[in-house]
C-alpha cells in the first residue's frame, strides 16, 4: 500500500492522469515500473569539485538519498538550475538533520560545459562525471528528464521520482516523505477532481501540472 499511494500521488503531481498526457500511459507504466526498485550506483562513479579535479568521496549511507541524473543533450544550465537546488538542499537539511544525502550524476558531452555552470552558480556540492554512461545503462532511467530524480531510502530503493527543482508539487511530495509524513500533503490536489480506471484500479484524475 506505501507505494501504491506514493505511485498514485506521483502520477496526479505530474499529471500522469490526464487524457491530454498523451503520454500517460507509459509513463504510467515507467512510474509502477520503477517505484520499489534498487538503483544501482557503479563503484566506477568519481566525483570533482566545481574546478574540475578530482576528489575523494565516500558514499554514506544515509536514511534518505536523493539522486539526480543529467545528460548532456540541450541546455545543461535550464536543466540544471543550480540555484535552485542549492536552497532545496538547504530546505532538505532543515527537515532531515543532515540524514539525506545528494549525489548528482552527469553525463556531459563536453566537461567544460558542467564546470561552467558549477562555478557560475558558486555550486559546491561534489558531482560525478559518468563518462561512460554506466549508471544510465545500469538502471532502467526514462529519457523525460522529469522522471530523472530519484528519492531513496537507506537501502537505494526507490520510494518516489519525479524533477523537484521543475515541479513544486513533487518538492513538496518529497519534503513531505523526507520529513517523515506519507505524501499527505498532496491529497489537496485530488479533491474535485473525478476517478477513471485506467488499466488498473481507480485512479484520481487531474489535469496536466505545469512546471515551474
Amino acid at each position: 500500500m506505501k507505494y501504491y499511494s506514493i505511485l498514485l500521488l506521483i502520477s496526479v503531481v505530474l499529471g500522469i492522469c490526464s487524457c491530454k498526457n498523451q503520454n500517460m500511459e507509459k509513463n504510467l507504466f515507467i512510474v509502477k515500473d520503477l517505484l520499489g526498485q534498487n538503483l544501482v550506483l557503479p563503484d566506477s562513479l568519481i566525483f570533482f569539485n566545481s574546478d574540475g579535479q578530482s576528489i575523494d568521496v565516500t558514499i554514506q549511507k544515509t536514511k534518505y538519498r536523493i539522486v539526480m541524473y543529467v545528460d548532456s543533450i540541450g541546455c545543461i544550465s535550464c536543466k540544471l538550475k543550480l540555484a535552485k537546488w542549492k536552497q532545496f538542499i538547504v530546505d532538505v537539511d532543515s527537515l532531515s538533520e543532515r540524514n539525506t544525502s545528494f549525489l548528482f550524476i552527469f553525463y556531459p558531452k563536453m566537461k567544460k560545459d558542467i564546470f561552467y555552470a558549477l562555478r557560475n552558480d558558486n555550486f559546491t556540492y561534489p558531482v560525478c562525471l559518468d563518462l561512460g554512461n554506466k549508471f544510465y545503462n545500469a538502471n532502467k532511467i526514462p529519457d523525460d528528464m522529469m522522471l530523472q530524480t530519484f528519492l531513496l531510502d537507506k537501502d537505494n530503493k526507490i520510494i518516489a521520482l519525479g524533477n523537484p527543482i521543475h515541479n513544486s508539487k513533487i518538492k513538496d511530495l518529497f519534503l513531505n516523505i523526507i520529513s517523515g509524513g506519507t505524501g499527505k500533503t498532496m491529497h489537496k490536489h485530488l479533491s474535485g477532481c473525478p476517478t477513471v480506471r485506467v488499466m488498473f484500479p481507480i485512479w484520481m484524475m487531474c489535469t496536466l501540472v505545469e512546471t515551474d
